[in-house]
């Protein structure tokens, strides 16, 4: 009766009408999904993607819009809903700019676009054609006025004012609090829309132009330069050149930014980039990790069980060890590539970073979008650990600051160790070889001191080998039982108190 009775209850947790599925409604989508598919065209790969839960889990207010919402993965959340008013104000304004009803701009995007747009995010969208399309018209042209503001930074000129209806939530000094939160909100993973959908609406929107598409590029590229001046950490005397028709999204423009292509190419992309190498790359993959020494190590997927990432920190001295060492640290005007280690000067040179309230947003996003679609060396997460590496305390944070290093706009050291401290606690480690020669390059002369000889002699043969404590304690407990006899026959008492006189007293 106990097992017929754990038997009902397994069957029915499994059972449409305690799941609260409509049966019909689920084979009707199940149908739709499978008779009426459509092949996915390799020319239209996934490129928005949900933040990993093991990232989300972490801080996720630095992965989950606060204030509005762009795209369909959070458009019903009610925290962001009430900036559905300023959207539609938006697409009123774009409406009498273009001189076209917002219903034709629809069903134009309708009618081209909305295969493509699902095939841009990794997650089934569960909505009408007509519902999507009207969501990210309205959200493109929110989006599309309030980058203007960083056009008109970007190219010099004052924006004097904002429309009357946004001037609340948006100014052009970009200090108010709604402002800087959907500043944090439009660079956030999950709330990206698709950058052919922005060009060509920027592009019916352009008028008076003999070339209407390089007009929208150079405006386009105008928006998204001044944001990444605005947001970006790094002090950069020449700013990478990149395509912006070759970035899938606002966040993939940042991110090849922040990486420029090429600078850490592995074997893994040289392959890939190589037609008649490219069949190949699995088993040269492998052969690689056998003379690498990583033939051990199986992937999460052939482990067969899902692995939350390392805690571990990178293995570097803090800047405060470095600095006891001998070992100095130089500010230098560049991005991350610009990251190196004198040997001669024993001098590491670190690229000058701006941290604001924006920054942690920024950084913990372009990590997340790093690890969902780069296929070689995760170089904005290994920054990080290195950074999170070298500063342990505020005694450090204050120490890169008061050497050029850190521009600190947080209210203390505290706050910029913790930053960099929380940065890497939820991302794998991963290797990028140049940066990896530098941490090297820095151990090895950091391992040259003699009071690290002597911490790394203490920690090897004293306190790491439990066999040679035995020892010496067996040692000191045979001489103390030795003494202890000793003194039992000879009165080892009544010779210590003659000793005195014995080495200089006389007597009488």
């Amino acid at each position: 009766m106990a097992t017929r009775s754990l038997s009902s209850t397994i069957t029915n947790s499994y059972s449409f009408s305690n799941m609260n599925i409509n049966e019909k409604e689920w084979v009707e989508s199940m149908r739709k999904s499978v008779v009426e598919y459509e092949e996915e065209s390799e020319e239209n790969p996934v490129c928005i993607f949900s933040v990993p839960q093991v990232l989300l889990a972490t801080d996720p207010e630095s992965y989950i819009p606060q204030q509005v919402a762009l795209g369909p993965f959070h458009h019903w959340r009610p925290e962001v809903y009430d900036m559905q008013r300023y959207k539609l104000a938006a697409a009123r304004r774009t409406q009498k700019f273009m001189n076209v009803s917002f219903e034709r701009i629809v069903e134009i995007m309708k009618k081209n676009d909305e295969a493509r747009i699902r095939a841009c995010y990794h997650k089934s969208i569960d909505m009408s054609g007509d519902a999507l399309i009207w969501m990210m018209a309205v959200d493109m042209a929110f989006l599309l006025e309030f980058l203007q503001v960083y056009s008109i930074k970007e190219e010099g000129r004052t924006l004097k004012k904002v429309k009357s209806m946004m001037s609340h939530v948006v100014d052009v000094t970009g200090k108010k609090l709604s402002h800087m939160v959907i500043l944090r909100d439009v660079v956030m993973v999950e709330n990206q829309i698709p950058m052919f959908l922005i060009h060509t609406m920027l592009k019916h929107q352009i008028k008076n132009t003999n070339d209407e598409d390089k007009s929208a590029d150079e405006t386009l590229k105008s928006m998204l330069m001044g944001l990444y001046i605005e947001l970006a950490p790094f002090q950069e005397k020449v700013l990478p050149d990149v395509d912006i028709n070759d970035c899938d999204h606002l966040l993939d423009f940042l991110y090849h930014m922040t990486v420029p292509n090429n600078k850490e190419l592995g074997i893994t992309e040289i392959i890939s980039n190589i037609p008649l190498l490219k069949l190949m790359k699995e088993p040269m993959e492998r052969m690689l990790e056998k003379f690498q020494g990583g033939g051990e190590e199986k992937s999460e997927e052939e482990g067969g069980e899902l692995k939350a990432p390392t805690i571990e920190e990178i293995t570097i001295p803090s800047v405060t060890d470095m600095a006891q060492a001998g070992i100095l640290i130089s500010p230098v005007y560049g991005g991350i590539s610009d990251i190196s280690f004198d040997n001669i000067t024993s001098t590491l040179y670190l690229p000058v970073v701006d941290l604001d309230v924006n920054t942690e947003v920024y950084l913990r996003n372009l990590v997340a979008y790093e690890a969902c679609v780069a296929a070689g060396p995760l170089v904005v997460a290994r920054y990080t650990e290195l950074m999170n590496g070298i500063v342990d305390t505020e005694e450090d944070a204050k120490f890169l600051r008061e050497r050029g290093v850190i521009l600190n706009h947080l209210k203390s050291d505290k706050e910029v160790a913790d930053l960099w401290n929380g940065m890497s606690k939820s991302v794998k480690l991963t290797k990028v070889p140049k940066m990896d020669k530098v941490i090297e390059d820095v151990n090895k002369r950091y391992a040259q001191t003699w009071k690290v000889k002597f911490a790394n002699f203490m920690n090897t043969y004293v306190f790491g080998s439990w066999k040679f404590l035995t020892v010496l304690v067996a040692i000191v407990m045979l001489l103390l039982t030795a003494l202890q006899s000793f003194c039992s026959v000879y009165s080892c008492a009544r010779m210590f108190h003659q000793l005195p006189d014995f080495q200089g007293g006389t007597t009488d």
